[in-house]
């Protein structure tokens, strides 16, 4: 969650400097597309991790089931 949060806020911070200075809109918008990947990325990554952690507590509980 902090990471997408001080992506969202990088991206934006990134997109008002790069419209003081006066550059063009492609930059911008390669930058912004840069940026949203890096947050998609965060997102499945983190999503992946959670379901691994779901599997290996259901794998721990059924061991526990299966010793008793």
């Amino acid at each position: 969650m902090l990471v997408s949060v001080l992506a969202a806020v990088s991206a934006v911070l990134v997109v008002e400097a790069l419209a003081q200075y006066g550059l063009n809109i492609a930059v911008m918008v390669t930058v912004s597309f840069i940026l949203f990947s890096v947050m998609r990325f965060e997102t499945k990554k983190r999503q992946v991790e959670q379901k691994v952690k779901q599997e290996d507590q259901k794998q721990k509980a059924e061991e526990r089931q299966a010793d008793q």
